[in-house]
């Protein structure tokens, strides 16, 4: 692989974006889980002036469930773009640079490295917050019926 593919496979995958999705995502999925799992149901936004008594949690429930469907699907959309285009350059560049050039100037264990950090870094950018996203929408859908 040459030089200039290396690169690619650690470089940022995510656009500004993507990067904004991504926390928006884990932001609200931190904030659905921690609803579900510990009960932490808020008594009061006084910035908005909303107060919330035992009949309005459902609700509450069901509106951070819709902003965490939103921030989901906003970031697989967005992300999905970038991961193709990534995963694109990648090849285009082996396409270019002959794929007979892998061990030009890197040892093997090397070329192990940048594979491995470019699947830990697909696992930390995209399968991890899909999966917490999925998991927090699940949690509150249960959550919802029981209250």
């Amino acid at each position: 692989m040459s030089d200039v593919t290396q690169d690619l496979r650690l470089s940022n995958s995510l656009s500004d974006e993507s990067a904004k999705a991504k926390r928006n995502l884990l932001a609200a999925s931190f904030i659905a889980i921690a609803v579900s799992s510990m009960q932490l149901f808020p008594s009061k936004i006084s910035a908005l002036g909303i107060e919330f008594d035992s009949s309005n949690k459902k609700g509450l429930a069901c509106l951070i469930l819709l902003a965490c469907a939103y921030s989901l699907s906003a970031f697989i959309t967005y992300s999905s773009t970038d991961y193709l285009q990534w995963r694109s350059s990648i090849l285009q560049n082996r396409l270019t640079y002959g794929i007979a050039a892998t061990r030009s100037g890197m040892g093997y264990g090397t070329n192990l490295a940048h594979a491995f950090s470019s699947k830990l870094r697909l696992c930390v950018d995209y399968i991890f917050p899909i999966c917490l996203g999925f998991y927090a929408i699940y949690e509150l859908y249960e959550i919802s019926g029981r209250i």
